[in-house]
């Protein structure tokens, strides 16, 4: 039975005026909540093979109440696209272990067997710390039935506070271990006793990793450091800084270079989830003053359909929307607190109403659909389902159906609408949906987009800045992982800290100029996707790690 579409929201198929923005230089065709660059106001030149012109990026930190239309310029950059070196899949190798082909003494098999027996006891408190069951299968011969035996420990309510000593070196599974197994049994267990770990993935387990000993040790494991971390911490001090008394956050201030429009439900459920990216609550920790008034003014903004951004403009509500409900999802997820249930299962249902028939969203509920919108109500179906919330699986099936519509290269690009050439943010975005909704490491699209994006590095250059695309392919390439995750990292904790501001009354933030969408979303926005890059090492457990 079709959903019932929301009713209170006035006026939803009035259209604004179009007014003209002054040039800028952009990475493709801005959605944000504060403005708005249509694919038919964008002329770009020829591109070869695989083409791409930045994207038609959507900022989702600011409103404007006009049309608002801006010309653009290809970067210099982008003919990268067009060539890609063939990619190794390296980063998750199982090692396999081979028969012995000669009997071996009695004294080896039995110190293999205790070995053994004590790496699995060391790797069942990850498993716990995790949250994932862990099978223990044991078969004595080829021809024996084997036996499991499932080792879980209970995921606790609360979280704890993030550690600050981050000097961990090893990683998830220490390869140490595995080495010394392999040497001790010569390349493979005896035939006659053969132990097999499992680690069950779950998505519900996707949010553990932002606190306490497993948020330092996939801080090491995925490339972070203290430069990292401290760039985090500068700017959540920054944005606490910034709230309003009434519990807010705004586009426009109080800081230097805010945006050029206010959305304050999107500009509040931004700062929310910048910190809960790094493991703060509302209920506990440093930040827990300024996240339950962020979370009492966003809850105060939610009508009776599940609506938080009903006064702001209508090509601004859905990503204001989109936000809001994983900043919701994301606390009760990490909280289970039981007064945030109602309103986020209320945002949930409102999300899968509006999707349009393409299997996307955009400004109208269940009117068109584009890659921008589309991502984030994908990443806050996401989001319910790591919070345990009820969530449709016919809506994100759905969703492939619209991505299909705007693929381009066999799916290893993508475009903002249907009629639109492929972008690096749209490329970026559509990859990330893609890995969350099912597709395998191995697929070739998805090989060859994870390498086109790693060829676009971030850059502190002043032609080359776009925080929206830096941010869906941070994401992206963290759960690939392998060689273009390193590549892409490498660049990043240079690049993004030098960036940040280090002194002066803006300190800890990040400057929007030079971003074809910074004067719509400010340095609030800047800021806020600069953090999200910086904290991807822990915010989710890397899905294609778990599948392994």
């Amino acid at each position: 039975m079709e959903k019932p579409l929301p009713t209170s929201r006035p006026n939803w198929e009035a259209n604004p005026v179009a007014t003209p923005l002054p040039k800028v230089r952009t990475v493709g065709k801005l959605e944000s909540p504060a403005i708005v660059i249509e694919p038919s106001a964008i002329t770009a030149s020829p591109i070869t093979a695989a083409p791409v012109s930045p994207p038609p990026i959507q900022k989702l930190t600011t409103a404007s109440v006009g049309k608002k239309q801006a010309s653009m310029t290809p970067l210099s950059t982008s003919e990268r696209f067009n060539s890609v070196n063939e990619l190794e899949l390296d980063a998750y190798d199982e090692i396999s272990t081979s028969r012995l082909s000669q009997p071996l003494p009695g004294w080896l098999i039995s110190m293999v067997v205790h070995v053994t027996l004590i790496l699995i006891l060391a790797l069942i408190p990850l498993a716990q710390e995790i949250g994932l069951p862990f099978i223990i299968s044991v078969s004595q011969g080829k021809d024996e039935a084997t036996q499991e035996f499932e080792l879980t420990k209970p995921m606790d309510d609360t979280n704890d506070t993030a550690e600050e000593g981050l000097e961990l070196t090893e990683p998830i599974v220490s390869e140490s271990a595995v080495s010394l197994l392999e040497t001790l049994i010569g390349g493979g267990l005896p035939t006659e006793t053969k132990f097999t770990a499992v680690a069950v993935p779950q998505i519900e387990t996707s949010l553990s990793g932002r606190s306490g000993q497993l948020k330092s040790t996939l801080l090491a494991a995925y490339g972070g450091n203290g430069d990292t971390e401290n760039a985090v911490a500068e700017g959540l001090a920054w944005l606490a800084r910034q709230q309003r008394s009434d519990g807010a956050w705004s586009l426009r201030g109080p800081y230097g270079n805010g945006g050029f429009s206010e959305n304050k439900p999107a500009a509040t459920a931004m700062a929310i989830i910048a910190f809960a990216g790094a493991g703060h609550h509302h209920l506990d920790g440093q930040y827990k003053t300024n996240i339950a008034k962020g979370l009492k003014y966003l809850i105060a903004q939610q009508d009776s359909d599940g609506c938080f951004a009903t006064d702001t403009p209508d090509r601004q509500m859905m990503y204001a929307q989109g936000q809001a409900t994983i900043a919701l999802c994301e606390l009760y997820g990490m909280t289970k607190d039981g007064s945030l249930r109602n309103p986020a299962q209320r945002a949930v249902d409102f999300a899968e109403a509006a999707q349009s028939d393409q299997g996307g969203w955009r400004y109208i509920p269940r009117e068109d659909s584009d890659t921008s919108v589309t991502g984030w109500f994908v990443m806050a179906l996401m989001s319910a389902k790591m919070a345990g919330l009820s969530t449709s699986r016919k809506t994100l099936d759905k969703v492939g159906d619209f991505l299909d519509s705007v693929r381009h290269d066999s799916g290893a690009q993508y475009g903002y609408v249907t009629s639109s050439p492929p972008f690096p943010s749209m490329s970026a975005e559509g990859l990330l949906c893609r890995e969350y909704l099912g597709w395998e490491r191995d697929r070739a699209a998805l090989i060859r987009g994870c390498e086109l994006l790693a060829s676009e590095p971030i850059s502190s250059d002043t032609e080359s800045r776009s925080y929206y695309y830096w941010y869906y392919a941070t994401q992206a390439l963290h759960h690939f992982g392998g060689r273009p995750w390193k590549k892409w990292n490498d660049v990043m904790i240079v690049e993004l800290p030098k960036l940040q501001v280090k002194d002066l009354k803006e300190k800890g933030s990040w400057p929007p100029q030079h971003d074809p969408y910074g004067s719509a979303g400010g340095r609030l926005y800047a800021t806020c996707f600069a953090i999200y890059c910086l904290e991807v090492y822990y915010r989710h457990l890397p899905l294609y790690s778990l599948k392994k």
